[in-house]
């Protein structure tokens, strides 16, 4: 293998964060931020008994999304997003086609997008209630 003209990334961001839920979540559903940060306000390492994570609920139908939840949790309780990389996510009604942008649909599901906002591009089709794999735009463009 040539490393001619090699592309090293210098910083590659963290794809897996953990939400402390307001509401509950459902895994391989989108989720987003819903509040400001739990603990102290500031940018830097949180020493509170909460630890300063990011609170999350379920994505809004066809707005922004901050990851996916990795599985189920009630709320009050913690869970691993993953904000980059393809991942399962369940299809809402109409399902999905390969190649397809898709939008957060009803609580958190993807959908084709249609007037929303642009959160991934589907990798795999499914049909509704079934899961689609889904590259993540980390940029939520529109």
């Amino acid at each position: 293998m040539s490393t001619a003209n090699g592309c090293v990334p210098k910083y590659e961001p963290g794809a897996r964060i953990t939400g402390h839920c307001e509401v509950a979540v459902v895994g391989k559903r989108f989720v987003d931020i819903s509040d400001p940060k739990q603990g102290t306000p500031s940018v830097g390492l949180d020493t509170t008994a909460s630890g300063g994570n990011v609170v999350i609920s379920p994505a809004t139908a066809g707005g922004l999304k901050c990851g996916v939840a990795s599985h189920d949790q009630a709320i009050n309780g913690e869970v691993t997003f993953i904000a980059d990389g393809v991942v399962p996510v369940t299809a809402d009604t109409g399902g999905i086609t390969a190649g397809q942008e898709v939008e957060v649909g009803t609580a958190g599901k993807a959908k084709t997008k249609a007037s929303g906002k642009s959160v991934g591009r589907a990798w795999s089709s499914a049909t509704a209630g079934n899961d689609a794999l889904i590259q993540l735009y980390t940029s939520n463009p529109a």
